[in-house]
Order: C-alpha cells, then structure tokens, then sequence
C-alpha cells in the first residue's frame, strides 16, 4: 500500500458546513441546514451531529440513536431543520440568541463519531453569483420564482388545479391551462365558460360527475391565483429584457466605472465630514 493510499484510508477527515435561519413563527434562531463531505477512502460512522457555540454549549442538532449515519467514502449529506419552539438544559429553558447573535462567538460542527469527538475544521467556502456582484455592479444574479402544489411546479400559465381524490384518500392534483379543453378527460372536454373562474369549473366538474363521466370519489378545484403570494411586488414593476454585453465591457468598462464610483463618493464623504 503506497503512502497516500494510507493515507486516504487512516483516520477521519470531514468537511462540513452549516445554515443558520430566523423566522417570523419563531422566536430563536436555529440550525436550518447541515452538509457532510466525507474526503476519506472509508467509510465513517456518525451517531450524532452537534454545534458548539464558543467554549461549552453544545447545541444538539440531530442524534441518529440505534441507526447511525453511515457515510460512505466521498460521499456527501445534506439535511434541512424546521424552526424549533424553544431551547431546554435540564428542565429549564434557555436563550442561545445572546451566542448566535454575536459574531465574536466561535461556531462550529462537532460529530460524534466512533472513534469519539471529532471537531469539523475544514469548512467548505460555497461561491455564489452575488459574491461577483459586490465586486462588479453588472453581475446580475437571477432567481426564478415558482407556484408550487403539493410539490409540483405548475407554471405561469396554469388557472386552476383540480384536486381528485381516490377511494383510498389518494391525491391526483391535475393542473389546468388555458388551451387544455380537449387534451385532459377521455369523457369530456372543458368549455370556454368551464374555466371562467374556479366555481364554474366544480359546478362543470359536479355535473359531469352526475353523469357518470366522472369516477373519482371527491374532488376540489384550487384557484392558482390564490397560490401566488399576495404581496407579488414583481406585478407592480416592467420586466427587464436581458441584454448579452461583450467581455470587454464586463470585465473591464464595467469595474472601472464601478471603481469611478467609489471614488467619487469617498470624496463626497470627506468634504461633507
């Protein structure tokens, strides 16, 4: 065995980064996400995943009990974390906004593992396209925005969803479009005037059910309009048309201008100081 292979295969080495968020439904920050990179040639086997906050809280993130995390050579995981409701030592509550809060207060992954404690120092460094745009204005970071029901897209040009429930409680949600008249049931086409408006398509759904040409057991008809979020600041504002400009005025008019700028305001600054 060659001294490298040696040393992929000899003891642990783990990377490791975590997510922290707040929210209006709760009152503490907590860990939103963790991701694990396992960067040895073995497997590891990981029976907990804590944060340490300074020197001697250690906040308890997940504990994997009698099914530990077995993580496989070079794999990697990752895992998302709701809010939580509160904190708790013993029997009393306790607040750790005072350590999340301070950015002076060290925080880091510590695994229990089985070979004992093992302290995450290797974190990796995620780029993403806002990093280039506080270094170049003309950057343009881009996010899409979607409507989302019981976990599928629908797309901009969905009107409703009808909803069909099976003699098992199954859900079969089936969005509608505008020019879906013909293309959705074998027994039936929607009319013009079927899908008006959320009503009219369950009263038009209702008779077709009487009729027979419909078998599900129940069924309800969801307007997407009432998906989308209410306070939709993007209907209030034009849409940008995206333009391709050359390398040249990327990577150097654009920076230049951005450093004209800079310089500008930092006399400004002084003469009104």
């Amino acid at each position: 065995m060659s001294i490298a292979s040696y040393r992929r295969k000899s003891s642990i080495q783990i990377r490791g980064v975590f997510g922290t968020s707040t929210s209006v439904y709760s009152d503490d920050h907590w860990v939103s996400s963790v991701t694990l990179e396992n960067l040895k040639d073995r497997a590891v086997t990981i029976f907990g995943i804590y944060l340490q906050l300074g020197h001697h809280h250690y906040l308890d993130i997940q504990e994997f009990g009698e099914k530990p995390l077995i993580l496989k050579p070079y794999e990697s995981w990752h895992k998302e974390y709701g809010p939580v409701d509160f904190y708790a030592v013993n029997t009393r509550k306790i607040s750790l906004e005072p350590l999340f809060t301070d950015h002076h207060v060290k925080k880091r992954l510590v695994l229990s593992v089985g070979e004992g404690k093992y302290v995450i120092t290797e974190v990796p460094r995620p780029w993403e396209p806002v990093h280039d745009y506080f270094r170049n204005y003309m950057t343009v970071p881009v996010y899409p925005q979607a409507t989302y029901y019981k976990g599928e897209a629908l797309g901009s040009k969905a009107l409703f969803v009808i909803d069909f429930i099976d003699g098992d409680g199954n859900s079969h949600p089936v969005p509608i479009y505008p020019d879906d008249g013909n293309k959705k049931f074998a027994q039936f086409s929607l009319t013009p005037d079927a899908i008006k408006s959320a009503a009219a398509l369950k009263k038009y759904l209702q008779a077709r059910k009487r009729s027979g040409k419909l078998k599900f057991h129940t069924f309800d008809v969801i307007d997407v309009a009432d998906l989308r979020r209410d306070d939709d600041i993007y209907a209030k504002t034009d849409p940008i048309e995206a333009k391709a400009h050359s390398l040249f005025i990327y990577r150097v008019v654009a920076p230049a201008i951005m450093y004209y700028r800079k310089k500008l305001a930092q006399r400004k600054s002084k003469k009104g100081s």
